[in-house]
């Protein structure tokens, strides 16, 4: 790659360069490592010609807004670049729109072989901002630091800065999404800038590849660019790609890739042209969006875009998508959407409902508690709801860890729980639901040297009743028969073969018998065996063979559906 000359003249040069040599070499182990690190975006070209970019386009949105601007960064300004950002800017204003981004945090990444170090997020909720005053009259600047970076202190800088890292933005204009008055964004775009289209493409359902989805949709790029050969355009932006989320009625999408996608070549064997074919791939070891200049989490592939919307629009995060719902995307499309990598986090125990024979399970989180069907495969209504209304009486609002005596243990129908929160344990009837007793923890499991648990699960095997305790990188297990700690403290990862995974902890655990595997047929598959849960990850050891079987997603990821729809929000 080479840098920006001083004067920015060598424009076609530098974008040539960021798809030779060694710039994109690795780019998928690149991504993920920065993702690993906790960031949501990645820059390929350096700091300098980074805050020379990012700065021309706030210099022209400056200019937009005040004709008679002139600035540091204005002599930079590509003219093409500059009718680019008098759109987007136009449109903004014109139609109020506001900018809203999801709140990610890094979760954890995943196990599976193919994948390995594909980041798993949980999503916070959306934020709406506004990108002018309360009178749309002054904009939301913002200003850059020295190494290009938003100040955080300005909307339209902080757009600048997800638009050059390719964040796909829906742009809402239905009006059943609550768009007022908002023109079609892909007619608009084609008919205000030069653009040429799009041969197709992996978005939404109304597009294919080859055309076999009837009369699909045209989608625009901004500029036309070769397949190999360096642009002849003076511009960074040369890949701004416009479309539709479904036909009739329908929003709009923008974002910047990295070269333009380009007609089949059947001699090639590749779908969009070299460049634009390396950076799919990339996409698909990352399920991050790549643009010309970098990469970032915020792709509608993984139920994490920016959308550009006025006010009225929802941002209610769907139980399904993990996303708003819009026009384009109000279902889980199958084909194109992994809503599996969103996640509602970490759980902090799992436990089997004991008042029941039907496999149905409780899942803790926070305040929180889920009631799952592992039949139906899906949370039941009217869930999630506070832990307090599901189990009342019971004296604390968050719990470590939770295991369930079954009643064919008790000899009654309805079976008993321990909850455990810090070095207190609550002995709780799941029949009358009140407390029977609040104690140490060793007060009921004398010789457990653990003062909290992360996790725990009541073991029925062979006849014998035992409880295995998790607290940070160790074990221990107390035998119900003779009322005692059973050996040694022992390493989790060593004991259940997590040191395979890199795994050292565990968030959640369970012992799956056959009483709760009857008649469910996919849990069956694991009957007698250990459900480990790290971050959104979950395992199944089988302690009598000593083995250990990973899956990624408690939710759902590429088509290994373990506990699908569990979700949060």
């Amino acid at each position: 790659m080479i840098a920006l000359n001083a004067n920015a003249s060598n424009i076609p040069e530098f974008l040539d360069s960021l798809f030779a040599g060694t710039t994109r070499q690795d780019q998928a182990a690149n991504v993920k490592a920065s993702a690993a690190g906790g960031s949501t975006t990645y820059t390929y070209i350096d700091k300098a010609s980074r805050k020379v970019i990012l700065e021309s386009w706030l210099a022209a949105w400056k200019g937009f807004a005040n004709p008679s601007y002139v600035g540091d960064y204005t002599r930079y300004i590509c003219e093409r670049d500059r009718a680019f950002i008098e759109f987007i800017a136009g449109y903004i204003q014109a139609n109020r729109l506001n900018f809203c981004k999801p709140s990610l945090t890094l979760s954890t990444t995943s196990w599976e072989k193919d994948t390995t170090g594909v980041p798993f997020y949980a999503n916070a909720g959306f934020t709406r901002e506004a990108f002018m005053d309360s009178k749309w009259k002054t904009w939301s600047f913002g200003t850059f630091d020295d190494n290009g970076k938003p100040n955080n202190d300005g909307v339209v800088t902080r757009f600048l800065w997800y638009f050059f890292h390719g964040a796909h933005f829906v742009v809402v204009c239905d009006s059943d999404d609550g768009a007022s008055g908002v023109p079609d964004f892909q007619t608009a775009f084609a008919a205000n800038l030069d653009h040429s289209t799009c041969p197709g493409n992996s978005h939404y359902a109304t597009h294919s590849w080859f055309g076999n989805i009837p009369n699909p949709a045209k989608d625009y790029y901004y500029l036309t660019i070769g397949q190999t050969a360096p642009t002849t355009d003076s511009s960074y932006i040369v890949a701004a790609l416009a479309g539709d989320t479904s036909q009739g009625k329908k929003n709009g999408f923008l974002q910047l890739e990295g070269w333009q996608g380009q007609a089949p070549s059947p001699s090639q064997g590749i779908r969009g042209g070299p460049r634009h074919e390396a950076d799919f791939k990339t996409h698909l070891a990352t399920l991050w969006n790549i643009s010309t200049f970098g990469a970032c989490a915020y792709s509608e592939k993984r139920s994490t875009p920016i959308f550009l919307a006025q006010s009225a629009f929802d941002l209610t995060i769907d139980r399904s998508t993990h996303m708003p719902r819009y026009d384009g995307a109000a279902t889980v499309q199958d084909h194109w959407m992994k809503p599996g990598y969103l996640t509602g986090g970490k759980i902090d125990d799992m436990v089997i409902d004991v008042a029941d024979d039907l496999g149905h399970v409780y899942f803790f989180q926070g305040s929180q508690v889920v009631h799952y069907d592992t039949s139906e495969k899906e949370m039941h209504d009217t869930y999630p709801r506070p832990i307090s209304d599901i189990f009342p009486n019971l004296g604390i609002k968050t719990v470590d860890a939770v295991i369930g005596k079954p009643g064919s243990v008790t000899g009654d129908d309805f079976g008993t729980y321990y909850f455990f929160e810090g070095n207190l344990c609550v002995h709780y009837d799941s029949r009358s639901k009140t407390v029977k007793s609040s104690n140490p923890i060793d007060h009921y499991f004398p010789g457990v040297t653990f003062q909290r648990m992360d996790a725990a699960a009541w073991v029925h095997s062979n006849g014998k009743d035992s409880v295995y305790f998790f607290s940070g990188e160790q074990y221990e297990i107390f035998s119900v028969t003779s009322n005692a700690l059973v050996g040694e403290t022992k390493s989790i990862a060593d004991d259940f073969q997590l040191a395979t995974l890199g795994v050292k902890t565990v968030d959640a655990v369970e012992f799956w018998d056959l009483l709760a595997a009857e008649d469910h047929k996919d849990l069956r598959l694991y009957t007698n065996r250990f459900l480990l849960f790290h971050g959104d990850q979950i395992a199944f050891f089988d302690p009598a063979s000593k083995t250990l079987t990973s899956y990624d997603g408690i939710q759902h990821v590429y088509g290994k559906h373990i506990f699908p729809g569990l979700w949060w929000k």
